[in-house]
Parts: structure tokens; sequence; C-alpha cells
């Protein structure tokens, strides 16, 4: 074969030319004159011609050249700009190439759909965190906090519209179904609590039917550590779950209980105390009451290892041994 060009003899042609004449007359990286790029006011992530993305505008840019770019019959493509004026390199069939184009790039400003419903107030869901039996501490909201900063903001990059606190817990008004939802699995198993979801019918869009869910997640009055009085005895809580693990604090036995029966436990707001022990014998030892300075004997588990200090806490007037 020759090429109709230049008469080189060749083993095959395009269009009746040999590669390096059809490189010369024809362009093979077809890239936009124009590139549209809009940019929320609120939460600055821009857009070309997919989703919304936290990129910088200039970075996204030079990821869509690229990508047009590489849709070019061309290998080893790379794409340099230099303000307006754009030049993409690479070979074909043997063949250098290199190509150099002018771009018109447009800014515009649009608030994105997410910042749009965040202003608007609207929700998806409702997480409902509430308390069995008291009110929330500071740290169990602090927990709670984290956890659906990480999973509805970071990880989802959804957001909360709105944030109540109650005295027994808080509501967050979270802007998707599915992020709620994984927030309030990772609350449930935080807390070894409860998890309860209802769906209501709040209207159509595109279609389709629209709900709103509201999710209840219940955290037991007690976690693991705490000291609860059930049936006139005191107990430390040593697992959490269906079946809560008790430790008798009088006799050191354990006791199994399910979860449900733990309803008419009260916990104790006991502070754990250090005392001095004085003498031991065979499974007692002596110890100074940490308020009255009295000398009070305790019964001791086998096989513990007992120190100078000891840790007790005091309920009813009578003293406990902590740390069985």
């Amino acid at each position: 074969m020759f090429c109709v060009e230049c008469g080189k003899k060749v083993s095959d042609t395009i269009d009746g030319l040999c590669s390096r004449c059809y490189v010369k007359k024809h362009r093979l990286f077809d890239l936009p004159g124009i590139i549209d790029v809009t940019m929320c006011p609120v939460c600055n992530r821009c857009k070309i011609d997919t989703g919304w993305q936290h990129e910088p505008p200039e970075q996204m840019i030079q990821a869509f050249l690229e990508a047009k770019a590489r849709e070019a019959p061309v290998t080893g493509v790379s794409v340099h700009r230099d303000n307006n004026r754009v030049t993409c390199q690479g070979t074909f069939r043997g063949e250098a190439v290199t190509e150099t184009t002018t771009l018109d790039i447009r800014m515009h400003k649009e608030m994105c759909q997410q910042c749009a419903r965040l202003k608007g107030g609207y929700f998806e869901a409702i997480l409902q965190v509430r308390k069995n039996g008291g009110d929330i501490t500071q740290e169990e909201k602090n927990i709670a906090d984290d956890i659906v900063a990480r999973r509805v903001i970071e990880e989802r990059g959804t957001y909360v519209s709105k944030r109540v606190e109650h005295p027994t817990g808080i509501d967050y008004y979270i802007g998707d179904r599915g992020s709620a939802s994984l927030a309030a699995k990772t609350v449930k198993q935080a807390f070894n609590g409860t998890m309860d979801i209802s769906s209501s019918l709040v209207g159509r869009r595109d279609g389709q039917d629209v709900y709103r869910d509201t999710i209840i997640v219940r955290i037991p009055a007690y976690q693991r550590g705490s000291y609860v009085e059930l049936d006139d005895t005191l107990y430390r809580v040593m697992d959490t779950g269906k079946r809560v693990g008790l430790l008798d604090l009088r006799t050191g036995q354990r006791r199994p209980v399910y979860d449900d029966e733990m309803k008419d436990a009260t916990v104790i707001d006991a502070e754990p105390r250090e005392a001095v022990v004085l003498s031991r014998q065979a499974g007692e030892i002596q110890v100074l009451h940490p308020e009255t300075y009295d000398t009070v004997v305790l019964t001791v588990p086998e096989g513990m290892d007992i120190g100078d200090t000891i840790t007790v806490i005091t309920w009813k007037e009578t003293l406990y041994l902590a740390n069985r």
C-alpha cells in the first residue's frame, strides 16, 4: 500500500494515509472549547459534568481534561494546561502527537442540593437517643455526637439540620435516611442499647413516595462497671447485652439476668474510694473505713491478691469491696 499524501509504501493506511500524514491532517483529541464550572457558595463544592465534589476547581478541571483526552485513540496521554491554553500529547501508531487548543472556562455560583436542603431545614430521618431511667450524661452526649459526626457528616457527606437536647437524650434531624440508620446502629452498639424504627409517608417526589424515618435508640441506665441495686442486693455490672452479667458485691457470686429483667434495677451513684488494709487472714481482711475510720471486716474471693490498699464503695451505710 502507498500513502496517497506522501507516496510512502506502508503495510497499512488510515483513509489512504500513513500514520504520519494522518496525524498531520487530523485532530485526535476532542476537547471542549468551553468548560462550565459550578461552585456552591456555601460549602465550596464544585461540579463540571458530574456530581458535586469536595475538590478545588483547578483540580477538577485538570481531571476533566485528562478524562476527555483519554477518549482519543492515543496512548501515553499527558495534558498540560497553562491558563486557557491546553496541550495534549501522546502516541498514535508509533507517531508522536501534540495538539494545542484554547479553553474558555466559565465559573458559575449555584447552591448545591444538599446546602439548599439544609438551609430549608429538610431532613429524611430523626435519630432519637434516649437514656432509660435517668438523664443522659455529658460523656454519653459526647459519644453520640462523635458517632453522628463520623457516620453522617464525615463518611456519608450529608448533614444534621437540627440537634435538640432533652434531659433524657438528644434528637438529631438528619438529611439522609441511610446515614441516620448507620449512625443509629453504631450508637446502639456503642451503648449495648436497643433500637426501634418507624416510617411515615410525607409526600411524593419525582413520582416516588417519600418517607421519613424516626429511629429511637435507647441507652440502658447502666453500663459495664456500673453499680446497681436489684432485689435489695448490690451488684456490679460485668457484661452488657441481651444477657447482663452481675457480680454480687457481698458474696462475690455471679448472676446472669436477661436485659428486660434489668428494668427493675436501680443504678447506684457510688464513688469508689481507696481503703487501707489493716490486717488479713484466710478469706477476710480488716480495712479502715475511708469515711468513718471504723475497722470493717470484708470477705475476699479466693485467689484475690490484696495489696496495701483496696477499692471500696459505700451503700446504705455498708462497705463493699468494689473490685471483686
